[in-house]
């Protein structure tokens, strides 16, 4: 069976503390951020689009012109990645993951207690 939008969804801090340099970091994105728990809708719309002009000034972004060969390696937590429309043709792709903890290990400050009213900035992505 096919997934509806919304079907999956997790909760996670809009702000989040780069584990390597103390510094904090915003965790969000267009693609996946569905609202702010805790404020109203339209607050909610217009803090997003505030961050969102922020990430994505053109300086702050890199769109790869791929050819054959090509590696890109990123640190999920340093930067957003996305791409753009995929034209024709075979392409093949490849993941790997290079770590010895689960997500949760890594980053034990993202598990969210039971009582999210208390919560400060959350956000709901799916």
């Amino acid at each position: 069976e096919d997934l509806q939008a919304g079907d999956l969804c997790t909760v996670h801090p809009v702000v989040r503390t780069q584990e390597g340099t103390g510094r904090p970091y915003l965790f969000v994105n267009e693609n996946m951020t569905a609202c702010i728990i805790g404020l109203s809708e339209a607050d909610s719309d217009a803090l997003l689009s505030e961050l969102f002009s922020y990430l994505y000034v053109d300086v702050a972004v890199y769109d790869h012109d791929w050819r054959r060969g090509d590696l890109v390696v990123w640190d999920n937590m340093a930067l957003q990645h996305a791409r753009g429309a995929v034209g024709e043709g075979a392409r093949t792709l490849q993941r790997v993951t290079c770590t010895r903890f689960t997500y949760l290990e890594q980053y034990p400050a993202d598990t969210v207690g039971e009582d999210l009213h208390n919560a400060n900035l959350l956000v709901a992505a799916g």
